[in-house]
């Protein structure tokens, strides 16, 4: 019988010098995504790669975990001695649906009830379908998660409390400097990812002087700023003295810094952010921006226990269609599905 299963590294497992080790561009997932498909043959397949977490989902009726896990050092190259950081896997689709759904509205975060991390699930699972990697299950999942997170937003108070990485990033900038100032400060934003578009859309909540951004691929960074009172810079390294406040949503961004104490503010929103031993200015790193949101964020444990009961709900009409959708292809062998 086919199951959801799911290979897991997140915050709790692994640092964030070993979820980098394990993280694949673009060519490397190609290669993954080509060998789990042809070589071994799943239904479909979905890879969620987050700054917390990457994971792998996949429809299948073997477990076929070891394969795809060996797979997947070997393209990192990942040397994992004694297997001391084995990756969390997830078996059957009762157990998987619950991961999931409790993934995209933030329980299992770094951060309660984080914000974008159901963005990030839905763009993993519209790539798998542009890249024709989604299955029946996977479908229904991604179905099921969305059904979920709207009811959850209409009808509990879990979602009133906004703990944007993005949004609370700009406001630990009044830390350093008045909020009155702002007009008079230019900012420029090093990236065009998910994070950075985060920041984009919180932008207008605070009257900066002037905004650039920079990112490597100059058509991603103009599709972000379109229509926005942004300026597009080409990617080079940074003068201390050319902005006021710099954003940063890639890893090694404060390395274009050439004098980062003429800074008046340095945020970094990157994985790699943990790696920088010490600020040469003011600023806020990834981390301890999670801390703080955790700590602020109490109020929303509360409307747990509605979460949850819509939750058992949901899981259990997913398991119930399945069930359903089991049978029926036992009864017609011949259909393809």
């Amino acid at each position: 019988m086919r199951k959801l299963q799911i290979l897991s590294i997140d915050h709790t497992s692994h640092s964030s010098k070993e979820r980098q080790a394990f993280a694949l561009n673009t060519e490397q997932y190609d290669e993954l995504s080509s060998y789990i498909k042809y070589v071994l043959g799943v239904h479909g397949h979905v890879y969620l790669s987050t700054c917390n977490r990457l994971e792998i989902y996949y429809d299948a009726e073997e477990d076929l975990r070891d394969l795809i896990i060996k797979k997947w050092k070997s393209l990192a190259k990942v040397i994992d001695k004694n297997n001391q950081k084995s990756i969390t896997t997830y078996l059957g689709s009762d157990i998987c649906i619950n991961h999931i759904l409790q993934l995209c509205i933030g329980i299992k975060s770094a951060i309660l009830g984080d914000d974008q991390i159901l963005s990030q699930l839905k763009k993993a699972f519209e790539s798998a379908r542009t890249n024709e990697s989604m299955s029946t299950l996977l479908e229904r999942a991604y179905q099921t998660v969305m059904r979920f997170h709207k009811q959850v937003c209409r009808d509990t108070e879990y979602r009133n409390i906004t703990v944007s990485l993005a949004y609370h990033s700009l406001k630990s900038i009044y830390q350093h400097i008045q909020k009155n100032d702002l007009k008079t400060k230019s900012v420029l934003i090093i990236g065009a990812g998910d994070m950075a578009a985060q920041i984009v859309k919180y932008l207008p909540k605070f009257q900066f002087g002037s905004v650039s951004i920079m990112n490597r691929t100059e058509l991603k960074a103009r599709r972000l700023i379109n229509g926005k009172n942004i300026e597009f810079v080409d990617y080079s390294s940074l003068d201390g003295n050319e902005y006021d406040i710099i954003i940063s949503c890639i890893d090694q961004g404060y390395g274009l810094i050439i004098n980062p104490s003429q800074l008046d503010f340095y945020i970094d929103l990157s994985l790699a952010s943990s790696n920088i031993e010490s600020l040469s200015c003011p600023g806020i790193l990834l981390e301890e921006l999670q801390n703080y949101i955790t700590a602020q964020s109490t109020a929303r444990l509360d409307s747990l226990s509605e979460v949850s009961f819509i939750m058992i709900k949901c899981k259990e009409e997913y398991l119930n269609w399945l069930g359903h959708w089991s049978s029926r292809r036992k009864d017609s062998p011949s259909r393809v599905a």
